[in-house]
């Protein structure tokens, strides 16, 4: 990581700090959270919140990030182009697998939520490996918990879609999901 991506990174926490400490004025605040919301309203917010996610060891920087990317995802999730759309689904997905043991909790379910959000437009048929991997996490012994608390985001999501999806598309998003549980064991 570079100079100038770790001074960023710094800031941000830096931002979070202030915007949470009772010292600081709530006018002070409202600037704090105007330069908040331009990192997560950015051209870059992808990159950026991603970067913030993966690379601070701060939970709340990484919450940010991650809560960043979920607006982000839910705004302009299908605009963006497949080849940057199939490098944020794989690296999220590497990202909960590998790390989500050595997360706080708040971030890790941050991110199966995420992941949820991105099955929700894209599972099964552009992000095929989500089930399996979900799967395999539930049934190795190391990653069980991971697995459970995808599988769970995926049922409570896909069962109530708050009107955020077509009905034909919840309720194929249901049925797919109920045919791979029923294979879990």
């Amino acid at each position: 990581m570079d100079n100038s991506s770790q001074e960023h990174i710094h800031h941000v926490a830096a931002l979070l700090q202030q915007f949470f400490d009772p010292v600081y004025p709530t006018q002070y605040k409202k600037g704090i959270e105007a330069q908040l919301l331009a990192i997560r309203n950015g051209p870059n917010v992808w990159s950026t919140c991603y970067q913030l996610l993966t690379a601070s060891p701060d939970p709340y920087v990484q919450w940010f990030g991650a809560a960043s990317l979920e607006t982000a995802i839910l705004r302009g999730w299908q605009q963006l182009p497949e080849p940057q759309r199939d490098d944020m689904r794989s690296s999220l997905l590497d990202l909960f697998m590998n790390r989500s043991g050595t997360m706080s909790q708040f971030v890790v379910t941050k991110i199966a939520k995420l992941l949820v959000d991105i099955g929700k437009f894209d599972w099964p048929h552009h992000f095929p490996e989500l089930l399996p991997c979900v799967q395999g996490s539930v049934q190795q012994g190391t990653s069980t918990n991971s697995g459970l608390l995808l599988l769970r985001t995926m049922l409570e999501e896909f069962s109530d879609s708050g009107g955020d999806m077509l009905t034909g598309r919840a309720d194929l998003l249901r049925v797919s999901l109920l045919q791979v549980i029923s294979t879990i064991r």
